[in-house]
């Protein structure tokens, strides 16, 4: 009896997981209802998983490691490139590193993708930075105008000391 119950209670279990588009097989009586709401939720690990090598790639970049968080950031924006809203600060980051290293006109590849998928101040602050560094002074003024309409204070002193 003890076995056959803990057949059943194992099957119950394993049913709860979604297997096939998030369908659980099994009965519709009141347990089978009560063990779908206890079971694991996979969004949660994922976004733990992904947390965790974004914070990887922020502590190399923190201490110093360039390059090993210009991999991390690679890796994650590979990994994860199906949702554009989690890699946009993938690719702020990465532009970030690269610009650290001197790569500046990698930098400002990725500062645009950044751009592209959430036009936030900063990425177009940054960017023309970089596009400043590298002579470009027409299209860094205009990328630190954009940064100031969106809220960049720090925009101000580049406009008025390089800007027409």
């Amino acid at each position: 009896m003890k076995k056959r119950t803990a057949f059943i209670g194992v099957i119950l279990f394993l049913s709860t997981f979604p297997f096939l588009n998030d369908e659980v097989f099994g009965s519709s009586d009141f347990y089978q209802n009560y063990l779908v709401e206890f079971r694991p939720n996979p969004t949660f690990y994922k976004l733990k998983r992904m947390e965790k090598l974004f914070n990887e790639g922020l502590l190399e970049s923190k201490t110093g490691d360039y390059q090993g968080a210009i991999k991390t950031f690679s890796k994650f924006i590979s990994k994860y490139s199906k949702n554009p809203n989690y890699v946009s600060p993938a690719y702020f980051n990465r532009a970030l590193n690269k610009a650290k290293i001197g790569k500046h006109t990698d930098a400002i590849a990725d500062y645009t993708k950044a751009i592209k998928i959430n036009p936030y101040h900063n990425a177009y602050f940054k960017r023309g930075l970089s596009k400043d560094f590298l002579g470009d002074r027409k299209g860094a003024c205009s990328d630190w105008r954009e940064a100031l309409k969106l809220g960049n204070i720090s925009a101000v002193f580049h406009i008025s000391q390089y800007c027409e």
